[in-house]
């Protein structure tokens, strides 16, 4: 599966954005008084919650931040519209359309000197050529955004994971196990400190791959027949956390609202200490 880095997503993104959220987005970008490039932040951060869900309403609000910031000048914002934009074409499978934009985050990106959204830029490259089938163009996207995302300042580690995830399940589909197993070990021992349960198990679950492919035995193969449950566990976890509410006392949302039902929370938490030693252990 392909990883692709929606700006700004502190996880994953298994989980919808809670309607409350939301609304409480929506209703601060339509304050008077509001600065115009705070607005086209807000614009950008709405499209990103709603790209998975809502396409057509991502949209919208994807072109509104991107007519704003162009409209100011304003190129980092511009960068943010377009990257967000992209990724709900590309996730709607419109992957011509996700290309022009992934384009012209990088060329604003560039402009606003920018090395996390040049990563994402050719992040979302990448996957947009991987899913038209050029796994050569993919590979060589891939690498400049490892490229762009050690050039931040810190070094942007989730940026760096995702890459490495992608370019493991590149070898993994050309069947260059030996070339893939490093990498995801790698991309394991970058992930310790992320608190992304999900992306753990995803790696883990290539390393499952990569073991059984060679006939290894370990974490990773042990983990293969189980990790189907351990990730449905690990995107409960994710999904509780998007919808705490502390203004509220809420703990997230009730069962049958989209959340998750409270006697699974036992379970997710179970989950991401299992997670966590078992990434010790395959890191080891």
């Amino acid at each position: 599966m392909l990883v692709l880095l929606l700006l700004a997503a502190g996880r994953s993104g298994l989980a919808a954005a809670p309607s409350s959220a939301l609304d409480s987005l929506k209703t601060l970008a339509r304050r008077p008084a509001l600065p115009d490039t705070a607005r086209v932040r807000l614009y950008a951060s709405i499209c990103r919650q709603l790209a998975k869900t809502d396409l057509d309403s991502a949209r919208r609000y994807g072109e509104r931040a991107l007519q704003l910031a162009r409209r100011l000048g304003f190129k980092l914002g511009e960068a943010q519209a377009c990257n967000n934009l992209a990724s709900a074409h590309y996730y709607s499978n419109d992957y011509e359309g996700a290309q022009k934009l992934f384009e012209q985050t990088l060329r604003a990106a560039r402009q606003a000197r920018s090395q996390l959204l040049i990563g994402h830029a050719y992040l979302g490259l990448g996957s947009v050529a991987r899913g038209l089938g050029n796994e050569e163009g993919a590979f060589a996207y891939y690498q400049q955004a490892r490229t762009a995302y050690a050039a931040c300042q810190p070094p942007n580690v989730r940026g760096l994971v995702l890459v490495l995830h992608n370019i493991a399940n590149h070898y993994l589909d050309e069947e260059k196990t030996s070339k893939a197993a490093p990498l995801v070990r790698q991309a394991l021992a970058l992930s310790r400190p992320l608190d992304d349960v999900t992306m753990k198990a995803r790696l883990l679950n290539l390393l499952g791959l990569v073991q059984a492919d060679q006939g290894g035995e370990g974490p990773g193969r042990r983990l293969e027949a189980a990790l189907p449950d351990l990730a449905h566990r690990a995107g409960a976890a994710l999904a509780q956390r998007a919808g705490a509410d502390p203004a509220s006392g809420r703990r997230g949302p009730a069962a049958g609202t989209g959340g998750v039902p409270t006697d699974q929370v036992p379970l997710a938490r179970a989950s991401g200490r299992v997670l966590a030693e078992d990434v010790e252990a395959a890191c080891s």
